[in-house]
């Protein structure tokens, strides 16, 4: 996790596309097998592939409360640090400054409690395991963790920039890359393909609909 809330806070501070693009392709190829498709769905500002059923959908309250009882300060606290930032990711890292207790944590250790949250059927539960996993994490990677639960990075990172990264990381067409992350709705997939070489095999999948019938109108 370290490693890529490092890289993400590299991307933030340029501007430049060509930057963006070679910090996320230099990323990605250091990452294994495990790791990599991880990586490329989160940082879509996604817990879960886009094909994936699952949804966390925790409201902010969840959020809050796991934060606020972490830090051991009130909601007014954590309103006065969102007024100065105006996002919750940046909230999170201030809040929790001095209040974690940070363990290595790798991104499969991430994707497993969010496993654990969407199996959780009680608001008390999911907060609890969210808690737990924010305790283990450095403020700025807490930070990151807040920014996938909330669908927005706020990193100036769009997902063609993504596929743009794996595309570079692995010295893939970006066309092929496109295609693949349209027919299968997983960039995470896509991203090991490209690695292999197998992204002219990329099939669609019945039951599962197309990338543009998955996105989101851009703001």
């Amino acid at each position: 996790m370290e490693s890529f809330a490092r890289t993400g806070e590299a991307i933030r501070a340029t501007t430049s596309k060509l930057e963006k693009t070679r910090l996320l392709g230099e990323y990605f190829a250091t990452l294994d097998d495990e790791t990599l498709p991880l990586a490329a769905v989160y940082f879509t500002a996604r817990p879960f592939a886009d094909r994936d059923q699952r949804k966390l959908n925790l409201g902010y309250a969840v959020i809050r409360n796991a934060v606020c009882d972490l830090a051991q300060v009130d909601e007014e606290a954590l309103g006065e640090s969102y007024m100065r930032h105006s996002d919750v990711g940046d909230v999170i890292e201030e809040v929790l400054d001095g209040h974690t207790h940070p363990h290595p944590t790798s991104l499969r250790d991430v994707y497993d409690t969010f496993v654990r949250v969407y199996e959780q059927r009680t608001v008390k539960k999911k907060t609890e395991a969210l808690r737990e996993l924010l305790d283990r994490l450095t403020p700025r990677e807490a930070k990151y963790i807040g920014k996938i639960l909330t669908g927005d990075l706020r990193i100036g990172l769009r997902a063609g920039l993504v596929e743009e990264g794996i595309a570079k990381a692995f010295g893939a067409p970006l066309a092929d890359v496109s295609w693949a992350s349209m027919l299968t709705g997983d960039i995470g997939e896509v991203a090991l393909l490209a690695r292999r070489g197998g992204l002219r095999s990329a099939r669609l999948r019945l039951m599962h609909p197309l990338q543009f019938m998955l996105a989101s109108p851009e703001e």
